[in-house]
């Protein structure tokens, strides 16, 4: 079996090291994507699944992330992959946005996944599709955040281990009534929510690429403002 896929990179998360294998395609376009290269499907991505678990044996993984653009769009090679590491006891982590619940309940209903990171982007209203740029002639940006709700719904029901992260977006995703919808979506849910800087660099939609993240003390100034609010949620 062959998949896209960008490779596997090692990633450091606060003590604990992770080889992550890199999916490639998404279903989103978010203006401030800086991984635009593995956004499709290229050929030139294809590649062997014997290949990598080849490369997690070699390095000897304990701690596997499964990230990229996308891995959800990907659903066989993601399940294939999972198997793989759960008969070798190693722990996994999905990164996803969310958009693809039954290819995230085919990971559930098998156990495969240690935690799931959602990567949140917006309310769930008219700026979605502005940030996102997911909306397409097949797809409406009412049906998918559907289905982001119904993932969220999952992993809650599963007692799976989640997190939902948030990226706070200079001049696109930063201003409080924004922030404290998403405040009230995850106020409902049995997680903690990271609150994370825009990365600047070679963004998908170019007015980005040269502006800086906004201060840390706007970050916190926005978690107070969410904490004042909902005082149950636990941001990190």
């Amino acid at each position: 079996m062959e998949f896209y896929c960008r490779g596997i990179r090692p990633v450091v998360i606060g003590s604990d090291l992770y080889l992550c294998i890199l999916f490639c395609g998404c279903d989103f376009r978010c203006r401030y994507c800086y991984n635009k290269e593995i956004l499709d499907f290229r050929k030139d991505y294809l590649t062997k699944i014997t290949s990598i678990k080849k490369e997690l044996v070699k390095f000897n993984a304990d701690k596997v992330i499964f990230a990229g653009a996308e891995p959800c769009l990907q659903r066989q090679a993601l399940l294939n992959l999972m198997r793989f590491c759960k008969n070798k006891d190693i722990k996994t982590l999905l990164y996803t946005n969310g958009a693809s619940p039954n290819a995230l309940n085919s990971v559930l209903s098998e156990n495969l996944v240690d935690k799931v990171v959602f990567d949140i982007k917006s309310p769930f209203n008219e700026l979605f599709n502005k940030v996102t740029r997911s909306e397409t002639y097949f797809r409406n940006s009412k049906d998918i955040m559907k289905n982001i709700k119904k993932s969220l719904n999952l992993v809650k029901k599963s007692k799976v281990d989640y997190l939902i992260k948030t990226v706070i977006v200079p001049k696109l995703m930063y201003r409080k009534n924004h922030i404290l919808k998403i405040a009230d979506e995850v106020s409902r849910q049995n997680c903690s929510w990271q609150l994370s800087q825009f990365i600047p660099g070679e963004t998908t939609d170019k007015r980005y690429k040269g502006i800086n993240p906004l201060s840390n003390e706007f970050i916190r100034t926005l978690k107070k403002i969410c904490i004042k609010a909902y005082p149950e949620l636990d941001i990190v």
